[in-house]
């Protein structure tokens, strides 16, 4: 298993381009809130200053991957979500 340090993106490998006008954050169609706790194993990870989408406002967090929790300390996400970071400034909630 490879382990990174929870840290942001510097560059972006790939990815799909988003059409103009579609917001770029809200890309769940048919999905609903729930109030906090209902799926205690889901994390968000989110960093409060990001590079990856230019939109964000310095100093506010902005989700920008999904995690599980496998262990009371231990959070399980994709590879793109961490690869090639750079700096310490993501929280996991």
């Amino acid at each position: 298993m490879t382990t990174f340090g929870l840290n942001r993106f510097k560059r972006i490998i790939g990815g799909q381009s988003v059409p103009r006008g579609l917001n770029r954050f809200k890309r769940i169609i048919g999905g609903q809130s729930v109030p906090r706790g209902t799926y205690p194993w889901a994390a968000s990870i989110q960093a409060k200053r990001h590079t990856l989408w230019s939109t964000l406002v310095t100093g506010s967090e902005q989700h920008y991957c999904g995690a599980a929790l496998i262990k009371p300390d231990w959070i399980i996400t994709a590879a793109h979500c961490l690869y090639d970071s750079g700096e310490d400034d993501e929280i996991i909630r």
